[in-house]
């Protein structure tokens, strides 16, 4: 029983953090394809 409480805490605790990190790679993904955007923007203002 205590074994189990234990491990329910444990990922009780980490489930929090891995919502952080996901949240974290989306804003990086939604941002590379913002700068992606503006980079092709940018180059075809110069053409």
């Amino acid at each position: 029983m205590l074994w189990i409480s234990w491990t329910q805490q444990s990922t009780a605790g980490i489930q929090p953090h891995a919502q952080r990190i996901e949240r974290f790679l989306v804003t990086i993904m939604t941002f590379d394809c913002v700068w992606i955007q503006l980079l092709e923007y940018c180059i075809c203002i110069q053409q």
